[in-house]
């Protein structure tokens, strides 16, 4: 979905047990995390973690992030009560510059910019 949007060079990343947690993709020399969230109570912990995980080898392996893809296909509220509840929670939890991209059912439904 992302590569056939937005294009760019895109590589997915795989935990190795002697380095630690790494980030799923590497896009355009950015580090880049999935989340998904089915309940309103889920969404500020997936992208808490997210964001900790970012910054975390971000800081290790010194490259930037890019931010996070959050799918919402299987959230048992609105798609207008879950992005609110993504913004207020990106905008508690992010200090540097970086995308949130909202997907679901595969089709990207909103794109937030952090600057």
């Amino acid at each position: 979905m992302l590569y056939m949007v937005f294009g760019g060079d895109m590589i997915c990343l795989v935990e190795k047990a002697n380095i630690g947690k790494m980030p799923d993709l590497l896009w355009d020399s950015m580090y880049w995390e999935f989340k998904r969230s089915t309940t309103l109570c889920a969404v500020d912990t997936r992208i808490r973690r997210a964001q900790e995980q970012l910054q975390a080898v971000s800081k290790r392996d010194n490259v930037d992030i890019g931010g996070m893809v959050i799918d919402i296909s299987r959230a048992d509220i609105t798609d207008n009560q879950m992005i609110d509840e993504i913004v207020i929670s990106i905008n508690s939890r992010c200090n540097k510059k970086q995308d949130v991209i909202i997907s679901k059912n595969g089709k990207i439904i909103k794109v937030l910019r952090y600057r």
